[in-house]
Order: C-alpha cells, then structure tokens, then sequence
C-alpha cells in the first residue's frame, strides 16, 4: 500500500483556534493526503481553512460525527483510497504520529486499528485527567 493511497480525515464542528493549531502543527512534509471535514460549525471554522490549501468537505448542517465518517468513506471511495484515519479537530492529537495508526495496515498485521492517548505510549495533551 502505497502513502498516495492513504487519506488522514480531520473531522471539526466548532473546533475553531484549536483547529488551526492543529493544522499549523502538520509537518512541513507530510506522506498523506488530508481532507479536513466541517460539520455545519458556525464558529468560522470554513473562514480559517480558506488560509490553508486543504480539500474540505464543509456541511452547512450538523449531523454528527457518524455521517460525517460516512462522508468521509464515501470520498475516500470515490477518489480509491485504501485506508483512512479519522483525527478529530481539537488539537489534542499529533498528525505526525498517524503512521502508527497505519502501519499495522500497512503491514497486513490489521484490517482496523484503534488508537487512544491513554494507551502505553500515548500522549496526553490538552485533556484534564483526574487520577
């Protein structure tokens, strides 16, 4: 599987500020296509990826987050993507650590993978976490 066949899927609804630092944190190179996906947000987060040259699929509408995986699906279908990572848009994950949702893919090791930051490894960020 090639990284031209793998699409990182930002999904946001009034992410807003934390979406564009996520996006201004994506690493100058990065191997994977990204489409970033807006669910009928009204906090100008369509104003704030006109900055950025980045395919959107902006939903005037919320329909939550399961059509807007299922939108997501459907695109990545359509363009013959092989395999997808669904990032939501709170800035509280690293675009930069996607490979280790895809090697396992990539490696025939894993038809699904699930990553979590509270998983040994895993980075907490921006989260309150009571112990």
């Amino acid at each position: 599987m090639k990284n031209e066949k793998l699409l990182v899927a930002v999904l946001t609804y009034n992410n807003g500020a934390d979406l564009k630092n996520l996006i201004e944190r994506i690493p100058h190179y990065y191997p994977y296509d990204i489409i970033i996906h807006v669910d009928g947000s009204n906090d100008g987060s369509e104003e704030i990826l006109k900055e950025f040259n980045f395919k959107v699929i902006n939903k005037s509408k919320n329909s939550g987050i399961g059509r807007s995986m299922r939108n997501v699906i459907e695109y990545a279908k359509e363009n013959n993507y092989e395999a997808v990572a669904f990032i939501p848009g709170n800035n509280k994950n690293d675009l930069a650590e996607v490979y280790r949702l895809f090697n396992p893919i990539i490696n025939n090791k894993a038809d699904y993978v699930q990553g979590s930051r509270f998983l040994k490894g895993g980075k907490i960020v921006n989260t309150d976490v009571i112990i």
